[in-house]
């Protein structure tokens, strides 16, 4: 059964929203569009005014997570099983195709498609116990067929370079010279998109953001930790296009940019209604890079997904209109995913060496019961040669019978022999008759002093008469002896040899590299700050209750260290194992040894075991931040208590009024650093999970700032 690609159509939200244009359906998959008639046109208009479109869901006011569950959420299990996916926003500049892809890089609850999947893809990763599975990103722009790396740093314009789009051996499309980014985790995989957004919005491109198609690629390698032979490699691109543009409503200065934009949807557009005919032979994939670069994408190996974003107002609806027949050509078009399984070939030449040794064993089996244990299948050495030459020499003259043959390569080595012994037999024939007949032409020559060559006269050689008998005549001075057929036959002979070497490729393996990169996150930094005993010793007594919760949370964490290095102490103990070969090959399948089994079983429980304990040291965080909530506000009432307490007694306004000043600061937060903490616990306990974006969000603003600090200009007077 043929699939197809699934679109999405979402109505951006606004209070201007026409009803009357935009009709949804119950079944949340349509849409009537209906263009009332104007008078102005006349009473004879033949203009058609009602159209339907059926899509695979319709978004109307709908959130950002409710997107995602319906257009992302179902590719990223297809994802990390080997199926590669694309989803791309088509729709007019402003319908909100950014805000879907990416959102907002400081609202969690506001992040887009791309923050959203990178979080599932990580938390399915850490569930799957048995695969080892590598992440690399890479962000790219196409502005005007010019293809830029978001993810290298940009200090001017004129100092970014273009890249190059090439084909490998494989028929695969990629972009030469693209940066591609590791990512073990999800903080990591995110802060690499929040340093993309970053320069994408510089001074230098945020001039040009709307006319630029952009491509986040996630790209990763699944590979079985037991097995180590295939691996998956499957990618997911997120494709963010530039808006349609009516040249009409853009000014005359912005026409040249908006006509190569224009073109480039033009050619797209081409491209997709191509695919969607099956009666066509020829995809016009290379009319632009865009096209170029998804090939691969749109080819059918692919599960694509389309979003298309439109406006509910009135005014847009020309805008509206084409992106809704875009979306249903893209409909047409059919998809085939498949898996695509690759083999390490480090595993395969160490696969490969054993089972070289397996077969020799075998042979050597063999040969011993088959009384032939004194075969050699090794190269021969030169003494062997030397004895195969003797043998030839022998059976050629008749000394012995026959040659006993062992084997193939002594086989050809005795055809060598022959053919050497042959080449060196013409080599003597040709120089004896060389030796015997070309010095006596020179001595007949210098005898009779023969002057400068003459044509001889016609019968002034041969047949003249003397006397009484007669002669057959003799050669002349330069006439050559005549030769036998036999001479003549061998001097025709190539003597061109062909050494016929043998060597055997030898295959160094190199040793399996198969370890589980697992990262501890932080240990909890417990300070509370003490107040002195002279205070209250009620005070005391509860700041000892509430940090006892604090202490099991730091016993926790001791746990998972200590888990944490038997997990690096096995993997060593794994990899020293690889390295000895204590792998068994039988049948081209991998059996593990007793202790290589038991150190991997060891291992799976042992990062069962880390799991649940960081997810209880999560939930411990949460109720951390409660209990120093809890012991500040108790600490300001005790406080507060006891200067109330410390006025009634002694009555000292002075005082008073200095410990009035001094108990303000602890209710005010006039540290700016404070302020941001306080509101990141805030934004923690109402969802924990999002600790990973605000910590990448962070590190990027930091590493802005440090950025901006180095490449500040210095001026006159001052350092």
């Amino acid at each position: 059964m043929d699939k197809y690609a699934k679109v999405y159509i979402r109505i951006k939200p606004s209070d201007r929203f026409s009803s009357e244009t935009f009709n949804l359906l119950p079944d949340e998959k349509s849409l009537n569009v209906n263009i009332r008639k104007e008078k102005e046109n006349g009473y004879i208009d033949n203009q058609v005014r009602e159209w339907n479109f059926k899509t695979c869901g319709i978004l109307h006011n709908a959130s950002q997570n409710i997107v995602y569950e319906k257009c992302a959420a179902p590719l990223v299990s297809k994802y990390l099983d080997g199926y590669s996916c694309t989803l791309f926003a088509y729709g007019q500049t402003g319908s909100g195709k950014t805000y879907t892809i990416t959102g907002s890089c400081h609202n969690f609850q506001q992040r887009g498609l791309v923050p959203r999947t990178i979080s599932q893809l990580y938390k399915e990763i850490n569930e799957r116990h048995e695969q080892e599975i590598r992440v690399k990103i890479s962000y790219l722009k196409i502005y005007k067929e010019t293809v830029y790396d978001l993810l290298v740093p940009i200090k001017s314009e004129s100092q970014v370079d273009e890249l190059i789009l090439t084909v490998n051996e494989h028929g695969e499309t990629y972009v030469k010279g693209l940066s591609l980014h590791d990512a073990a985790t999800e903080e990591i995989a995110l802060s690499i998109l929040f340093e993309g957004e970053l320069n994408r919005r510089t001074r230098q491109f945020e001039k040009n953001e709307n006319k630029s198609h952009y491509i986040f690629t996630i790209l990763i390698k699944t590979r079985q930790i037991q097995t180590n032979s295939k691996f998956l490699i499957s990618k997911f691109n997120f494709v963010d296009l530039a808006g349609s543009e009516r040249i009409k409503k853009y000014p005359f200065e912005t026409q040249s940019q908006t006509v190569k934009v224009n073109k480039s949807l033009s050619f797209f557009e081409q491209t997709v209604r191509a695919l969607s005919e099956r009666s066509r032979l020829h995809i016009p994939f290379r009319q632009t890079k865009l096209t170029h670069l998804l090939q691969d994408s749109l080819g059918g190996k692919f599960e694509i997904v389309m979003i298309g974003n439109i406006q509910g107002e009135r005014e847009n609806i020309e805008e509206s209109l084409s992106t809704l027949r875009f979306a249903c050509r893209v409909m047409k078009i059919p998809t085939q995913p498949v898996i695509n399984f690759s083999v390490d070939p480090t595993y395969l030449c160490n696969q490969y060496k054993n089972e070289i040794s397996l077969l020799k064993k075998e042979l050597a089996a063999y040969d011993t019961l088959a009384d032939k244990s004194d075969i050699n299948y090794l190269s021969f050495t030169d003494s062997e040669i030397n004895d195969i030459h003797q043998q030839v020499l022998k059976y050629i003259s008749f000394d012995v019978e026959k040659i006993n043959f062992v084997n193939l390569k002594q086989i050809n080595e005795i055809l060598v022999q022959f053919r050497d012994i042959v080449n060196q037999t013409e080599a003597r024939v040709e120089k004896r008759l060389q030796e015997k007949y070309a010095p006596k032409e020179k001595k007949e020559n210098c005898e009779k002093n023969i002057e400068p060559i003459n044509t001889p006269e016609k019968g002034s050689l041969v047949g003249e008469k003397e006397a009484n008998s007669f002669s057959i005549g003799r050669p002349g001075t330069f006439v050559k002896p005549a030769m036998s057929p036999a001479i003549v036959n061998l001097k025709k002979k190539n003597k061109k040899t062909k050494e016929n070497a043998e060597g055997e490729h030898h295959l160094t393996p190199n040793p399996l590299l198969s370890s589980i990169s697992v990262k501890m996150e932080p240990s909890i930094h417990n300070f509370i700050q003490d107040i002195p005993s002279s205070k209250n010793e009620a005070y005391e007594t509860f700041k000892h209750k509430a940090g006892d919760a604090l202490y099991k949370a730091l016993i926790e964490n001791k746990v998972m260290n200590k888990s944490l290095q038997e997990i690096e102490q096995l993997n060593s103990n794994l990899k020293v194992l690889k390295d000895a070969n204590e792998e068994i090959f039988q049948n081209g399948i991998v059996v593990l040894g007793e202790v290589q089994f038991d150190t991997l079983n060891k291992l799976h429980s042992l990062k069962k075991e880390y799991r649940s304990n960081y997810k209880h040291l999560q939930n411990l965080r949460v109720d951390k931040i409660n209990l120093e909530n809890v012991i500040k506000r108790c600490r300001q009432k005790l406080l507060n208590e006891f200067e109330f307490w410390y006025k009634e007694s002694f009555g000292i306004a002075e005082q008073n009024s200095k410990d009035k000043k001094q108990t303000s600061c602890f209710s005010v937060n006039d540290d700016r650093g404070a302020y941001f903490e306080k509101a990141e616990k805030t934004l923690l306990m109402k969802s924990p999970e999002s600790a990973a974006f605000y910590s990448a969000r962070l590190q990027t603003d930091r590493r802005k700032l440090v950025e901006d600090i180095n490449v500040r200009p210095t001026f006159e007077g001052r350092p």
